[in-house]
């Protein structure tokens, strides 16, 4: 094997590496990056060419921006040692863009990606059983609490994992045909998604819960656009897409629970909520987040007073327990408002705007899926404020994004 062959191999090998261990928290894949940099290097002077496959949309362009628009916050923010912090946390969005027009050679080929990325979401979810079963055996603990779930992250970042995995075997298992007999490979396919959906019903959000239903309703609708026999096949797949709506809502005692105060707290208009409801809580930490927002809508307040200004609202509208519990804006969009002003703000809707049209336009469903997957997300929870959803959403974008040379993206 020549020097070029290997260092592809090495290069794929790292890629591969690095979607086994994002399900797994950051921590272990940055290690990989360093390598995919110095293999990048390699491959571009060995070809002295462009690879054809590289997607020339400007979005890894625009994660740069963001990044440099967060480093500018640094110099008007007035506790700059937490500015310096959030800059270099969230320094992925200029890594990652730079691999990938250094190093596009490593963007994984779908199919490859697909079978370790969902081994690997299996593997981490299959460890969360095996950790709660140990504690329940040596602890006697018999309550079962979903924030305990999963030891490695939060479990809303965790179910981004599961929700994308979910989202690719719906894509595979739409071949499925009601007038043969399933094959091993799909039946298997069909049983890790079972599995995966259990995932979600002990770990996943009540926007996450949602999120999967209307999956589900988008691909029963891919199915109806390009099967033969898809009105009969869309009615089947809507009536199971229901069922797990109702299997998800009743199997996790706990979302049950936080479904019924949601709409306890909608139908009183928070009137019969106590203090400490976590519904009570958002509408007042989106009360005063909208309001820091507004007054700093231009440049904002800087990545590291973001916190700061929100305690000031907190205190200065007597919000006792957001104040005590330094609570985020739990909002993506009005995190990056209130830090980075409009421009932020237009930035983090241009990458999600244009990646919707980009992959209706060349057909990507998984990539839609993905951007759905965040941007609900993002509305109820400031997910780039760790590297779980920082490194999610950078490494999924660029690798999913598709190719302007190809009409179809896998």
């Amino acid at each position: 094997m020549n020097s070029a062959g290997l260092l592809n191999k090495l290069n794929q090998a790292c890629w591969l590496g690095f979607a086994i261990l994002l399900p797994f928290g950051p921590i272990w894949s940055t290690w990989l990056i360093l390598p995919l940099v110095i293999l990048g290097i390699g491959i571009r002077i060995q070809s002295k060419q462009t690879i054809s496959n590289q997607s020339s949309f400007p979005f890894p362009g625009l994660m740069i921006v963001f990044w440099l628009l967060t480093l500018a916050s640094v110099l008007y923010s007035s506790n700059q040692t937490e500015a310096l912090t959030k800059t270099i946390q969230k320094a992925a969005f200029l890594l990652f863009p730079i691999l990938y027009f250094l190093n596009p050679s490593g963007i994984l080929v779908h199919s490859k990606f697909r079978t370790y990325y969902i081994f690997s979401v299996c593997l981490s979810l299959l460890s969360c059983y095996l950790a709660s079963f140990y504690e329940y055996l040596s602890l006697g603990d018999h309550h079962f609490y979903y924030s305990s779930f999963v030891r490695w992250m939060h479990p809303s970042y965790f179910s981004l994992h599961l929700l994308l995995a979910s989202s690719i075997l719906l894509y595979d298992l739409k071949t499925i045909s009601l007038k043969t007999i399933p094959t091993k490979n799909q039946l298997f396919s069909f049983f890790i998604f079972l599995f995966i959906q259990i995932g979600l019903a002990n770990t996943a959000s009540k926007a996450g819960i949602i999120i999967d239903g209307i999956l589900l309703i988008f691909f029963s609708y891919i199915v109806l656009k390009n099967a033969r026999y898809g009105q009969f096949r869309f009615i089947i797949l809507l009536v199971l897409a229901g069922f797990s709506l109702f299997f998800l809502s009743k199997t996790s005692l706990l979302e049950k629970t936080r479904f019924k105060s949601l709409l306890t707290y909608v139908k009183s208009g928070g009137e019969k909520a106590d203090a400490g409801d976590s519904n009570r809580m958002r509408t007042q930490i989106y009360q005063a987040s909208i309001e820091v927002a507004k007054e700093n809508w231009l440049f904002g307040v800087g990545c590291g007073d973001v916190m700061d200004e929100l305690e000031n609202y907190y205190q200065r509208l007597n919000l006792r327990i957001p104040a005590e519990r330094t609570y985020n804006p739990h909002n993506q969009f009005l995190q990056t408002t209130i830090s980075n002003g409009i421009l932020g703000l237009i930035l983090l809707l241009t990458m999600f705007m244009g990646g919707f049209w980009a992959g209706i336009k060349y057909q990507s469903p998984v990539f839609l899926s993905f951007l759905f997957i965040c941007f609900v997300h993002f509305m109820f929870e400031s997910m780039l404020e760790r590297q779980n959803g920082i490194y999610f959403f950078c490494f999924i974008y660029l690798l999913l994004l598709p190719s302007k040379s190809s009409t179809v993206s896998s």
